[in-house]
Order: structure tokens, then C-alpha cells, then sequence
């Protein structure tokens, strides 16, 4: 259950049984003091796991399990809304960091909602005006003299490769893919303690792969992480350079998993868009 849920935890600050305060009283009750963490609705016997993250007061993501399928975003949100007044179940409030749930929402990109998707029933929760918006992500830190790159211009049908692509190629018959999905608490913890490096609007894998191999050879990082969506799903890459290893993981849209080769076909396939490049000493 633990790939399908947050991975991060915090300071638990109550758990109560829904038939004695409903989900609907205890989101009332925290989102109104403009609180900052995670609420969780689980009624086990029924398979229904259904975490929300709150950034002072506003909904920012929603991510769970009902009834053996994964949900995020605003399906999420709708699932949770038929459960608002039910007894049956428990509620449980979790106090986290800005930083944490940014975080959660990098490894769950889908689990975000915006100001538009947010319901009803949660903003009359709300008894002051309080900014929905997502966390914003940490200033990057002068590691090297990187930078948002400029709009990637169409593709040509037959790409020439520069120079320091075929040595960004060179490069990565070094590293061997591995065909498993690496550890989520492992990874989690990469990115907990990881400094953003750069940031792409867009770019092919190739071009990402050049930037990571010039960002090692200057800042000698142990581990690269990248993450980006893809047409109809999220990518993330994580290189391990003591080990010589690359781990891909794409998630689909409804949750699925691809891991090691089958998910590096589908980065090569496409554009890569809203790319994140963090390293980690």
C-alpha cells in the first residue's frame, strides 16, 4: 500500500473514530485555522485510504485507494466528498512542513489540485480568505551556472547530434539500467536531503541526459534525480553515480507503474515537459 499513499510522515496530532467527529468536522475544524499538513479518511474493512494535503488552509493534493483502485486530484477529491458525514471509519491529522508536501506533490504530480478543482464543500469549509495555491518549489542554490532553458524549438526530422550529445551518449553505455523500481522510502529520502540543480521547460531525453552528465562533472554529485511528465503520465529518472546505475520509473495517469527498460522506452518515446533536476551529495 505504501507506493499508492504519501510517503512522507510528521507529527500525528489526532486520530478519532469518524462516529464520534466526522471527516467533515475534523477538515472543517484544521482548514479553518489555516493548517498545514495531511488528513487522512481509512475505513479498512471497506478498502477506502484517502489522505488530503493542506497548505495553510487550502487544498493542494489528494491521493489514495478505494476499493483496489489508485486515485489523485480531483477524482480523488470527489471520492472523498461521499464520505464526509459516514460513521464508519477513522480520521487521522498529521502536521507536516511546506517543504514536506511540496515534496509529496514532486513524487505524486497527479495527486495536485488547483484553485479551480478545489469543491465546494471544501472552500464553505473555509471561514477566512486563505490562498489555495501549491508550495513554491525551493530557490535553486548556486551548485553550478545552470538555469531554465529556453523554449525547445521543433524537432528537425533527421536530428544531427552535437558533439556533446554523442559524448553524453558515451557516457551513458557506462551506466547500467536496472530493471526493478528502486525503494520509495529510499528514493523519498534522496529528494528530502537532494539541492534542485536546474529546471527545463522542455526537453528531449537526449538533451536531459547531456545536462545531467555536465551537471556530475561539476558538481560530483552521488545521486541525480529528474522528474518530468510525459504525455499522459510522470517520469522519474534517478542516476547512481558510485554504482553506475540509472532507475526509471513512469507512472500512468491511472496509477500503473512502469519500471527499468519497459519505462525508458516510454521517456525516449516523447517530449519531456516540467523538468525538475535535483542532486544529492
Amino acid at each position: 500500500m505504501a507506493r499508492e499513499v504519501f510517503l512522507s510522515s510528521g507529527e500525528v496530532l489526532t486520530t478519532v473514530d469518524a462516529s464520534l467527529k466526522p471527516l467533515a468536522k475534523v477538515i472543517s475544524e484544521y482548514v479553518s485555522k489555516g493548517f498545514t499538513g495531511r488528513i487522512t479518511f481509512r475505513n479498512l474493512s471497506t478498502g477506502i485510504y484517502i489522505s488530503i494535503e493542506v497548505l495553510r488552509g487550502g487544498l493542494v493534493a489528494c491521493r489514495g485507494i478505494e476499493k483496489g483502485s489508485v486515485i489523485e486530484g480531483a477524482t480523488c477529491v470527489s471520492a472523498l466528498g461521499k464520505y464526509l458525514q459516514t460513521p464508519d471509519g477513522s480520521v487521522e491529522v498529521v502536521s507536516l512542513s511546506e517543504s514536506i508536501i511540496y515534496l509529496d506533490i514532486l513524487v505524486f504530480p497527479y495527486s495536485a489540485i488547483s484553485q479551480q478543482e478545489t469543491p465546494k464543500w471544501f472552500s464553505d469549509m473555509l471561514k477566512a480568505e486563505i490562498p489555495l495555491t501549491l508550495p513554491t518549489p525551493p530557490t535553486p542554490q548556486a551548485l553550478q551556472q545552470v538555469g531554465p532553458k529556453a523554449q525547445i524549438p521543433t524537432p528537425i526530422p533527421v536530428p544531427i547530434q552535437t558533439p556533446q550529445q554523442l559524448k553524453a551518449e558515451q557516457k551513458l553505455v557506462e551506466y547500467t539500467v536496472t530493471e526493478s523500481c528502486e525503494n520509495p522510502y529510499k528514493l523519498y529520502a534522496i529528494i528530502k536531503v537532494a539541492n534542485i540543480a536546474t529546471q527545463l521547460s522542455s526537453a528531449s531525453y537526449d538533451e536531459v541526459f547531456e545536462k545531467i552528465m555536465s551537471i556530475t562533472s561539476t558538481a560530483n554529485p552521488r545521486y541525480v534525480y529528474v522528474s518530468a511528465t510525459l504525455p499522459g503520465g510522470s517520469a522519474r529518472i534517478l542516476l547512481d553515480t558510485s554504482k553506475k546505475t540509472l532507475y526509471f520509473e513512469v507512472e500512468d495517469s491511472k496509477g500503473e507503474l512502469f519500471c527499468g527498460s519497459s519505462a525508458k522506452n516510454m521517456v525516449l518515446k516523447g517530449m519531456l515537459s516540467n523538468i525538475r533536476i535535483w542532486i544529492a551529495k
